[in-house]
């Protein structure tokens, strides 16, 4: 067995057309890539195997920049660049490649298309593209390198920016179709549903490689609008295979739950370490450190869950869901006066729960009365503009309960390690303590609000 990792050069710049094209640099974004790609690739492995690159000054540099960035400057001198690799050809590579080699794996650092029509000739799983800065890792069916032939190898790994980094990831997300603007009540929520499937299909890779938590939040995010708005249906009609799918989304959205908390707490773990009152306790308990592993153990547990058979026909079965008469008839139900109705229900509930709050009222009380904001803000976007000033006052409300439901869990996380390691760092009582007060401020932030009472539909609002 033979193993081959490809990796195409960062973005370079095209900023000065008198450049021979061997002396192309790379451009702001191509370092930008390199950047947060190198701990990703070094991770995978694709830097263990013995390393050879074109010795275009593109490629040498994605190639010192890359080493850099994964803190492995000292490989950088036992790279191996040959004129045989500045090609566009995949013939070069594969004859390149069929020499008399004694190594079981090789890390190639090229050019397009040449990179990208080897890899689809040797493997049965063809690949559509490779962006600058991917990479693509193939397991070959072989003994000897002179051995290569067309489908002999398998990819077992891929990554590319926009599955790494969230930003690159927005530039090319999915758009929102113009029906989710629409005024066709059915038309803009069987849109609006269906951009919804395509964005998380669209995440799912970003989330696999865990690599950016902001994949995660938007995955999480999408699973759940979906349920709401299915759930705001439902609220209108009753509907079994409607409800049926929704059990399903629920079942999805509610296996993040944790991963996200976690990512929420590492961010936070960052910021705290900064803080020259906490950063002493929390470096010497490697409380980062120990939230890192809880985090990865369920990440894999995740990943598990995405590899199976299960999670793909519950997406497929909503995704043809949508397309179904079940569908049209439960979202036939949607009009002005029915969501309207459903509106002052839940408003009334909201009121109701609301004024019953008290400082005594235990955490549940209040992250209840924050689901219930969210079936509200789900059910008005399907009539209302989520730009509108009542809609943008409603996110303000539910992003208070929202910075509540952050520090209890955050809390819980860390006090429950301190009674499990029995720390008595100063620095961890005092952040438990400044968490503590947080809590206190946003609780009583919360049961100063008004109640809505009217809350009257303008859909132009």
């Amino acid at each position: 067995m033979k193993y081959l990792t490809l990796i195409r050069h960062a973005k370079s710049s095209w900023d000065d057309d008198q450049l021979d094209d061997r002396d192309r640099p790379l451009g702001r974004r191509g370092r930008k890539q390199v950047g947060f790609m190198a701990p990703v690739m070094h991770a995978s492995g694709a830097f263990d195997s013995e390393l050879h690159a074109s010795p275009a000054r593109r490629t040498a540099d994605t190639v010192r920049f890359l080493l850099d960035h994964a803190d492995l400057a000292d490989r950088t001198h036992t790279v191996q660049y040959d004129d045989d690799l500045y090609t566009f050809d995949a013939d070069d590579l594969w004859h390149w490649l069929a020499e008399d080699r004694t190594v079981e794996e090789i890390t190639l650092v090229g050019h397009n298309p040449a990179l990208l029509d080897l890899a689809n000739r040797l493997a049965n799983e063809p690949l559509p593209a490779l962006p600058t800065c991917a990479l693509v890792r193939l397991r070959l069916r072989i003994d000897r390198w002179a051995e290569l032939a067309p489908c002999c190898a398998s990819i077992t790994h891929q990554l590319i920016p926009a599955w790494v980094d969230y930003k690159t990831f927005k530039k090319r997300r999915p758009l929102k179709p113009k029906g989710v603007h629409a005024h066709k009540l059915l038309k803009r929520t069987r849109a609006l549903l269906r951009y919804q499937s395509d964005m998380i299909g669209a995440l799912e890779p970003g989330v696999r490689v865990g690599a950016d938590p902001e994949f995660m939040h938007q995955y999480r995010t999408h699973l759940r609008r979906s349920r709401s708005v299915g759930q705001a249906l439902l609220r209108l009609q009753r509907n079994k295979p409607l409800k049926r799918q929704l059990k399903a989304l629920k079942n999805e959205a509610q296996a993040t739950s944790e991963l996200r908390d976690l990512d929420v707490l590492l961010m936070r773990l960052r910021d705290w370490e900064k803080e020259t009152v906490y950063r002493k306790a929390l470096i010497e308990l490697k409380l980062f450190d120990a939230f890192t592993l809880k985090r990865n153990d369920q990440h894999q547990a995740l990943l598990e869950r995405l590899n199976s058979q299960q999670h793909r026909e519950r997406m497929d079965s909503w995704r043809a869901f949508l397309d179904s008469a079940d569908f049209e008839k439960a979202a036939k139900a949607v009009t002005l006066k029915s969501v309207q109705d459903a509106v002052d229900e839940l408003v009334a509930e909201h009121d109701r729960r609301l004024e019953s709050l008290t400082e005594a009222s235990p955490d549940g009380d209040f992250h209840e009365l924050r689901k219930l904001l969210k079936k509200l803000r789900y059910l008005l976007e399907l009539v209302v503009d989520p730009k509108g000033r009542r809609m943008k006052a409603l996110k303000q409300r539910q992003k208070r309960f929202g910075q509540l439901q952050d520090l209890t869990v955050q809390l819980q996380y860390l006090q429950s390690f301190q009674e499990q390691t029995k720390a008595a760092k100063p620095g961890l009582r005092k952040l438990l303590k400044d968490l503590s007060t947080a809590k206190t401020r946003e609780r009583q932030a919360i049961l100063a609000m008004d109640p809505f009472g009217d809350f009257v539909i303008d859909p132009g609002r």
